[in-house]
């Protein structure tokens, strides 16, 4: 009798239905030094530790879309002193990345606002996509 060889779960961490990296820490120094060979349209989580949270101990501060998320999700983003303090004296900064290879900024604004919508994370100011614009409105990209 075959047996199909069982896979393990893929690794990383889901907001909706996007599967992005699994996080890791935030700043690190070998990150920051391919940041500026590696260039990759999609999102970036900004994470912190929390216990609570399940299935996985993380809290979402942060999502942003980007031609280059690597270079985006770095400490000179303008947000940066937003996720350190949302964090708190004691919690680390992670980030995670969702490729959307050939994506355009609406596709990957889109996504972005739905996350947003879901999770509400604490250092996001507004949708980037508004709903007026997912209903074919006039005025559906809004500034961040």
């Amino acid at each position: 009798m075959f047996i199909p060889p069982v896979s393990a779960p893929p690794r990383g961490i889901k907001f909706s239905d996007a599967l992005f990296t699994e996080p890791e820490s935030f700043p690190s120094p070998l990150a920051a030094s391919l940041s500026s060979f590696i260039r990759q349209e999609g999102l970036y989580a900004i994470l912190t530790d929390d216990p609570g949270q399940r299935p996985r101990p993380f809290r979402l501060l942060y999502i942003g879309e980007s031609e280059n998320v690597w270079g985006r999700a770095a400490v000179s983003h303008e947000c940066h002193d937003s996720w350190r303090q949302a964090a708190g004296t004691l919690g680390r900064l992670y980030r995670a990345f969702h490729a959307m290879p050939g994506s355009t900024q609406r596709q990957r604004q889109l996504l972005e606002s739905a996350i947003m919508a879901a999770y509400n994370p604490a250092c996001n100011q507004k949708l980037s996509f508004g709903f007026a614009g997912l209903l074919g409105g006039v005025g559906g990209l809004g500034g961040r």
